[in-house]
């Protein structure tokens, strides 16, 4: 794949700015969006040396495609297997792993860069849900998500200890 589809198409990407998004369609085709979820949900369920090994191999043909596959599989694909309720996972994960949304990392901001401890963004709770006030910059795949892991202070003034991930 890295060889055959990302390498033709890696300077077109850099040169152009634009999100690959027919290259992941075809990542996702072949599993690669499913790497780090596990395989009751849909997914290949590989271990981290595998799926270092997979970003890597992709990386050397393109490290924003690299980018865009290690943001969704370990950062927001993971993030919901290991700390997602059942309920989250059954509702996310298949969809993620089918490359049917690309996942999203919401965590640097202006002031804070990517220092969870310092994070403006808040989030109140309102009745069962949280509002969440505040802006995120370099948004990891917000181009095209149509899911976000999103981090915001649920305890401001308690620095780490006082965030959450929505």
């Amino acid at each position: 794949f890295a060889r055959a589809h990302v390498a033709p198409a890696a300077a077109s990407i850099d040169a152009s700015g634009r999100f690959p998004i027919d290259l992941v369609r075809e990542a996702a085709a072949r599993g690669y969006l499913g790497l780090l979820v596990p395989e009751q949900h849909g997914g290949r369920g590989i271990d981290h040396v595998r799926h270092a090994l997979a970003i890597e191999a992709i990386a050397y043909a393109s490290a924003t495609v690299a980018v865009i596959l290690a943001v969704h599989n370990a950062l927001v694909c993971e993030t919901l297997a290991v700390a997602g309720t059942p309920e989250q996972q059954a509702a996310w994960l298949p969809r993620l792993a089918r490359g049917e949304l690309l996942g999203a990392f919401a965590l640097s901001e202006a002031d804070a860069g990517t220092d969870a401890a310092n994070q403006q963004t808040l989030a109140v709770r309102d009745g069962d849900c949280y509002r969440l006030d505040g802006r995120k910059v370099w948004v990891a795949n917000g181009e095209v998500a149509g899911v976000a892991i999103v981090f915001a202070a649920t305890a401001p003034g308690q620095r780490g200890r006082g965030i959450s991930a929505f």
